[in-house]
């Protein structure tokens, strides 16, 4: 078999949208390619590794004004593994 280069992984990543970060409004938004991508379940855990909202179906906005500043993480279960992503809290 044929050695793999970075190329042959990035193209297997599916990439997951997560804007804006900083997050503006108490708001953020979400996008990805629904084609090419299956979400099953999005986590948001804050710094100390605490699930604080889980979200199972389709989404594309999340409400986080009622949460302190700071820096959180999106844990996105998908068809093809986990993605995370982390993110800035600023309201």
């Amino acid at each position: 078999g044929g050695l793999l280069n970075k190329n042959d992984f990035k193209k297997k990543v599916v990439d997951i949208n997560v804007y804006p970060n900083p997050s503006k409004n108490g708001e953020i938004n979400i996008s990805y390619d629904e084609a090419k991508i299956k979400i099953k379940a999005i986590t948001l855990i804050n710094n100390l590794g605490v699930e604080l909202i889980v979200l199972k179906s389709r989404i594309e906005k999340i409400n986080v004004s009622n949460l302190s500043e700071g820096i959180y993480y999106l844990k996105f279960d998908t068809d093809s593994g986990r993605i995370t992503k982390k993110m800035i809290i600023n309201n």
